[in-house]
């Protein structure tokens, strides 16, 4: 007996503390097991010995693309942005102009490449005006032919000059609030209103993707996770609903998600000025996991994060059939280390790109990719 005192005495320490660490353990499986996330937990810790960086070292301000211009930084949910139609002011889309499209289409395909979609979407007719309390837009339809017969190659000098012309008469006079004389946001401008969409998975990633062959501008850059324009489905009461165009292009380009549109935030507002493309950026944080998020775009989803892919999963947009893609946790640390891994720079990017995933990475509190954004 009293050996056995001894033993107990000598162990009781241990013993003590094995049942601490036991109550610590169950503790934290039944918090985490609670919302389901043990599991999760786990594969998140393992996934960032994916990618190892130098967590002490000094991040380096990127200087920002001299084709790049940040109109305005906000943090605005969808009632903040106003973005009125006025149907008045829509270009005549004539016979000529149809035709002169079509021959376009015509040459994009005997090259192998994707006809252009006709149909409405939307150019910016005045300055945008943003405040502190919200971002307003006014816009008036436009068909993308005329979009496409400027900014493609195949058009030629004569086509661009007939299109200027019909940008030049519209049906209505302008209202004396919508007469500008900028440079870049007028009644006479052909460069349209689109969207860039940085997601966030449940577990803390996010898809990159690079364009393909296919596209108007930025053919084999990289982008964030999804980007497109607006279309009359996005029109209610005269209004643009972005929020709609959000949604509408992630299921277009990557598929069924699950996600609250009341999270949709937008960020910013750029414009690309070599392409002249004007984009609303947004962040949606979603319910999907990274791994979801991946065998949406392809059958056979890569173990390793920092491995670029093939889409092999065809979505409904066909312009993105030929795209590569990386997801990557949301931490501009490992996006800059796991781009540096992979040979891609910063410079691959198309710059609305950039701009929407710092800004994102911002309003996270994640570390950035240390852009100097105007």
């Amino acid at each position: 007996m009293d050996d056995f005192l001894e033993i107990l005495q000598a162990s009781l320490p241990e013993i003590i503390g094995g049942l601490i660490l036991a109550a610590i353990l169950a503790a934290v499986a039944a918090v985490y097991n609670k919302h389901g996330q043990l599991h999760a937990l786990w594969r998140r810790l393992f996934r960032r010995k994916c990618v190892e960086i130098d967590r002490t070292t000094q991040v380096v301000v990127q200087p920002f693309l001299d084709h790049s211009e940040l109109l305005g930084r906000f943090q605005f949910t969808r009632e903040r942005v106003i973005a009125r139609v006025h149907e008045e002011y829509e270009p005549v889309y004539s016979d000529d102009i149809r035709s002169a499209f079509d021959e376009l289409n015509v040459k994009k395909r005997s090259k192998g490449l994707n006809g252009y979609y006709p149909g409405p979407r939307f150019r910016p007719i005045a300055p945008p005006k943003i405040s502190s309390i919200n971002l307003e837009l006014d816009l008036s339809p436009l068909n993308y032919a005329f979009v496409a017969l400027m900014k493609d190659e195949e058009a030629d000098s004569f086509t661009k000059q007939r299109v200027r012309e019909a940008l030049s008469k519209v049906r209505e006079p302008l209202s004396a609030g919508l007469r500008s004389d900028h440079p870049h946001f007028n009644v006479h401008s052909y460069n349209i209103l689109g969207t860039e969409i940085c997601l966030m998975a449940s577990d803390g990633f996010t898809l990159l993707r690079k364009r393909g062959k296919h596209v108007l501008t930025g053919k084999r850059r990289w982008d964030v996770s999804a980007s497109g324009h607006p279309v009359p489905y996005d029109v209610t009461h005269d209004q643009l609903d972005l929020t709609r165009t959000v949604q509408r292009e992630v299921e277009d380009e990557i598929g069924g998600i699950s996600g609250d549109p009341r999270r949709i935030i937008f960020t910013g507002l750029h414009r690309n000025k070599t392409s002249g493309d004007i984009d609303l950026l947004a962040f949606w944080p979603i319910d999907d996991s990274a791994e979801r998020l991946g065998k949406l775009i392809t059958e056979k989803y890569p173990d390793q994060r920092t491995r670029i892919f093939k889409t092999t999963r065809r979505a409904r947009e066909s312009y993105v059939w030929d795209t590569d893609n990386l997801i990557i946790e949301f931490d501009g640390h490992i996006i800059l280390q796991a781009l540096q891994d992979e040979g891609v720079s910063l410079e691959d990017f198309v710059p609305e790109a950039l701009a929407c995933l710092e800004l994102a990475l911002m309003a996270h509190d994640r570390p950035t990719l240390g852009l100097a954004l105007s």
